[in-house]
């Protein structure tokens, strides 16, 4: 067990150290020096590239082939939830109970370290296109490790139900032979890819899902120009750009022994309270589990 989870994924995963002159570097850039001279030195790079980019006319020259990658990835927002979202351990925890209102970063150290999404993990993100023509293709998993689903503690958590804007929903079965990226919502059927011009943007959910519990790395196929591109995707995005790079799923189990709720506490659910639950009352429900009310 503990070997299972230790292992790093190929590339890295969410357990991977940060090395110390990275945390030095990213410190240092959040303090407002740091800040003003990136500031200033973006605009001197984009200045600069803007005047190569114009000819001795003021017009645009002849336009090199297209170089660097066709597209870019950043943080996105979408619909994410489905249902209650859960999240299940091996380890049954039974020390939660009374447990005064945690924080986040609390609670993550004390109870989550072993849990796993169900029923699906999710990338939410952005694709800006940085080619004239880039077409997103699919979404490719690699690196697929699998076993039993969890079944020691389980977790439900009170939240919202994203926000509301337009997404291009995928999901994608990992049990699969050859897992493939399918639309979600109407129409469903085997995703057949999406055309942008440069600077379209637009926003994304991948919902990967399994009866067991896994752990892979997933990327996202684009091509432009008759090349195909590779780009990674997170299951956490961060401004600052360090995202992890593994995802772990897990699917329902027929029982737990253990079961809590989460409900945030706060103006901006600075705090988590945990509620006890009847883990008997927890079912499984085409796919995912149902959850007795909350108090």
């Amino acid at each position: 067990m503990d070997d299972w989870r230790r292992e790093p994924l190929p590339g890295g995963g969410r357990e991977r150290e940060t090395p110390p002159w990275a945390r030095r570097a990213r410190s240092w850039g959040r303090s407002p020096v740091g800040r003003a001279l990136g500031a200033a030195l973006a605009c001197a790079v984009v200045g600069g590239l803007a005047f190569q980019a114009l000819g001795d006319d003021g017009t645009d020259g002849e336009r090199p082939a297209e170089e660097g990658p066709p597209a870019a990835l950043g943080p996105g927002v979408g619909k994410l939830w489905r249902g209650a979202p859960w999240f299940a351990a091996d380890a049954v925890h039974d020390d939660l109970a009374g447990l005064p209102a945690l924080s986040p970063d609390s609670l993550s150290a004390r109870l989550l370290r072993d849990v796993a999404m169900g029923p699906a993990a999710a990338s939410v993100f952005t694709v800006q296109a940085r080619h004239e023509a880039v077409r997103v293709e699919g979404v490719r998993v690699n690196h697929v490790r699998c076993r039993d689903a969890s079944a020691g503690t389980v977790f439900t958590a009170r939240v919202g139900g994203g926000t509301g804007e337009h997404v291009v929903s995928l999901g994608v079965d990992v049990d699969a032979a050859k897992p493939v990226a399918v639309a979600l919502g109407e129409g469903g059927g085997r995703f057949r890819g999406l055309t942008m011009r440069r600077y379209d943007v637009e926003r994304f959910e991948v919902l990967f899902t399994s009866a067991r519990r896994c752990r892979f790395l997933a990327q996202l196929v684009v091509s432009s120009g008759g090349r195909t591109t590779l780009l990674d995707l997170a299951s956490v995005w961060s401004p600052n750009g360090a995202n992890p790079l593994g995802f772990e799923v897990t699917g329902p189990a027929s029982g737990y022994q253990r079961a809590y709720a989460l409900t945030p506490r706060g103006t901006y659910g600075e705090r988590v309270k945990v509620e006890k639950l009847d883990p008997r009352d927890v079912t499984v429900v085409d796919g995912g589990l149902a959850f007795p009310p909350i108090p």
